[in-house]
């Protein structure tokens, strides 16, 4: 049993009795958030619901401090996650001990907590906007979300699940009949995109608010030679940061009235299937090609290439490329870099190819024909690279991908009323952004 929230808010005043109340966006920074319980209503005489690191994740992000807790299976526990998810309890409270603070008239301005004792679930939170969600990944959502499509009736429990949930969809751009896809689906989906083998595939995924700024650390200096019995010199990490924006993707595809009979686990396959080909797909194009106009900027546009971080070759592609390319990433980025390429660059520009020993030079494993290598690096296959270009660099931790608000799902009966199909759009609000420039060299050939 999961339950995920907002139990802390930034930059919002409350009035708490007769006083008024602000948190700084900065309040909690260095606050060790280690051993913080979850607990019902302030009541420090029960169990906790869980506890932090162990059964709990705590994340500050720009707006607030957000939490992610696996409830046990007790009796008190089922209790509290069904009022959650009846709508019940939705709010959240916290205990904690300042370490500076400040007065504007009658406002006070908390900038510096000190602790944070205990997170609370309550029906009367300070803060309103404080929220507690246990929607996404119940079966009584997974339910009503495929029996909706389908067109079956739902249970009182099921409506009112998919209700509380179209209540609480972050997408303004969507009917009121949209709904996000559950959890599982959503996993399958990932799943699947993953398995295609594509370069977003290999990409660092994210899932964080539009416009909120991501630190992203680069490789630091080289290690230094200790005298034993010295103190060690702690280095700061190489930070840069990076805001992901939100692009609308939407997708349509039609499903026969037939499908009525299908059950929900063969519905929720072929969902997954759908979007993950239309989906990830169009995030894969946009994060080689993408313009940023109207989409985002992929690799080939985000970067400013130049002789320090490509090579020219003449008529074809050569083991000498190669190895010129392999030697500007810079070698804190080789470690786990791949190449990544077309499958006709591959075919008519690589492997044939010979290196100066008039040995090949491309590798692949004999008794599995992805396996693939050269100069020891994985070779990526992505035929929405173009043709005689290579691209070489570290994807799985310097390219990423967002998807802010997961994927939301609506349907109609309308235009496919005279030939009996179920329309399905399929939105996502998503970005890629390359995080590092430097990591990556790319070849083209003239």
């Amino acid at each position: 049993m999961k339950l995920n929230g907002k139990a802390v808010v930034f930059n919002e005043v409350t009035t708490i009795g007769n006083k008024k109340e602000l948190i700084r966006p900065d309040a909690l920074n260095g606050v060790d958030l280690s051993g913080v319980c979850l607990m019902y209503n302030h009541d420090m005489t029960r169990l906790p619901l869980a506890r932090s690191p162990e059964t709990m994740s705590l994340e500050i992000r720009s707006d607030g401090l957000y939490i992610s807790a696996e409830l046990p299976d007790t009796e008190e526990a089922r209790a509290v996650y069904e009022s959650c998810k009846r709508g019940d309890l939705r709010g959240m409270s916290f205990g904690f001990e300042v370490a500076e603070d400040e007065y504007q008239g009658d406002l006070r301005v908390i900038k510096k907590i000190k602790s944070l004792a205990e997170i609370s679930i309550t029906p009367f939170p300070a803060y309103k906007s404080t929220h507690l969600e246990a929607r996404m990944n119940t079966t009584e959502y997974r339910n009503a979300f495929y029996k909706n499509i389908l067109g079956h009736e739902l249970t009182t429990t099921e409506s009112a699940a998919l209700k509380a949930a179209r209540l609480e969809k972050r997408d303004a751009f969507t009917t009121a009949d949209a709904s996000v896809v559950p959890e599982t689906t959503l996993d399958a989906i990932v799943k699947e995109a993953r398995g295609r083998g594509d370069l977003i595939a290999h990409a660092r995924a994210f899932n964080v608010p539009s416009k909120l700024s991501i630190p992203i650390a680069t490789p630091s200096a080289r290690a230094a030679w200790h005298e034993e019995g010295s103190a060690v010199t702690t280095e700061a990490a190489t930070l840069t940061t990076v805001n992901f924006d939100g692009y609308e993707l939407v997708k349509i595809f039609s499903l026969s009235l037939k499908a009525q009979k299908m059950s929900i686990p063969a519905l929720e396959s072929y969902l997954a299937s759908e979007l993950a080909e239309s989906i990830f797909e169009a995030i894969d194009y946009a994060a080689i090609n993408g313009t940023g106009t109207g989409e985002p900027k992929g690799i080939l546009q985000a970067i400013t290439w130049g002789n320090k971080n490509s090579v020219t070759a003449t008529d074809t592609i050569n083991y000498g490329d190669l190895v010129a390319a392999a030697a500007l990433l810079k070698s804190g980025y080789s470690a786990g870099a791949s190449w990544a390429m077309s499958n006709k660059t591959l075919y008519t520009q690589i492997f044939a190819a010979l290196d100066g020993d008039s040995r090949p030079f491309y590798l692949a494993d004999a008794q599995e024909a992805t396996l693939r290598k050269i100069l020891g690096m994985p070779v990526i296959i992505d035929d929405n690279i173009p043709d005689a270009t290579i691209l070489l660099g570290n994807f799985g931790r310097f390219l990423g991908y967002n998807l802010p608000s997961g994927i939301l799902v609506e349907t109609s009966r309308e235009s496919g009323f005279r030939n009996g199909l179920i329309d399905i759009r399929g939105v996502a609000i998503a970005d890629v952004k390359v995080l590092t420039p430097e990591a990556f060299v790319k070849i083209t050939c003239n």
